[in-house]
C-alpha cells in the first residue's frame, strides 16, 4: 500500500474454526539441528537502498547467475520405448519435470564493467546477449520496479522472469501454470 491506502486483506489470514492442533507446544529444533539454509532464510531480508557509489560488478553478476540458474548438464530421454527424445537441463534449482522453462532477463541501469542496457542471460552457455531496446523501454521497466519497491531510486539491476510455456505444456497442460509458478518460486527462493 502506497500513501494512505490501506490493504484489503489482513497480514495473517483469520484461523478457520475448528479444533486447533497447537504446534508451539511440540519441542523446537536446537539452533544445532537448523540446517544453514533455514537460518539462512530466516535472516534474509529486501534492501531497498542502492549504493549507487558501488555499483553491482560484472563478476558479482556472473557469480550470482551461475550459482542461480546457469545450465549445469545436458541430457537427453525418451518419454516411452519408441518415443522421441526429450532434450533436459540439470540447473541448480528444481524444475517440474526437468522442463526448466525459466528465461531470465535483465535490465541494467548500473553494473560495473557492463553496459547499461536490456541483456537475455542464456543459460546454456553462461552468456549474456544484449537486446536492443529504446531507452525509455528501458528507463520504464527501471522506473517501474524502483515504483513497485517504493525505493528511493531505481535498483541496479532489474531481473525479469518470463517463461516458455510450451516447454512445460506439452507434457502437464492444465498443471503448467501451476508449475511454472512454483518453478519461479524456487528460483527466487
Amino acid at each position: 500500500p502506497y500513501a494512505g491506502q490501506i490493504s484489503p486483506l489482513p497480514a495473517v489470514r483469520p484461523r478457520w474454526p475448528g479444533k486447533k492442533i497447537d504446534l508451539r507446544k511440540l519441542p523446537a529444533a536446537t539452533l544445532e539441528a537448523v540446517s544453514p539454509v533455514a537460518k539462512l532464510l530466516r535472516e534474509r531480508h529486501s534492501t531497498r537502498n542502492f549504493d549507487d557509489r558501488r555499483p553491482v560488478t560484472l563478476a558479482e553478476l556472473a557469480r550470482f547467475l551461475d550459482g542461480t540458474a546457469r545450465v549445469l548438464s545436458k541430457e537427453k530421454s525418451t518419454i516411452s520405448d519408441g518415443g522421441p527424445a526429450v532434450a533436459y537441463t540439470v540447473r541448480p534449482y528444481p524444475s517440474g519435470g526437468a522442463s526448466y522453462a525459466l528465461e531470465l532477463y535483465l535490465s541494467v541501469d548500473k553494473c560495473e564493467g557492463l553496459a547499461r542496457g536490456f541483456y537475455h542471460y542464456d543459460a546454456g552457455t553462461h552468456v549474456l546477449v544484449p537486446i536492443s531496446v529504446r531507452a525509455d523501454e528501458l528507463e520504464a521497466v527501471l522506473a517501474g520496479a524502483e515504483f513497485a519497491m517504493g525505493a528511493s531510486a531505481k535498483p541496479q539491476i532489474v531481473i525479469t522472469i518470463a517463461a516458455r510455456f510450451g516447454r512445460v505444456s506439452w507434457k502437464y497442460s492444465s498443471l503448467a501454470y501451476a508449475l511454472i509458478l512454483k518453478d519461479v518460486g524456487v528460483l527466487l527462493q
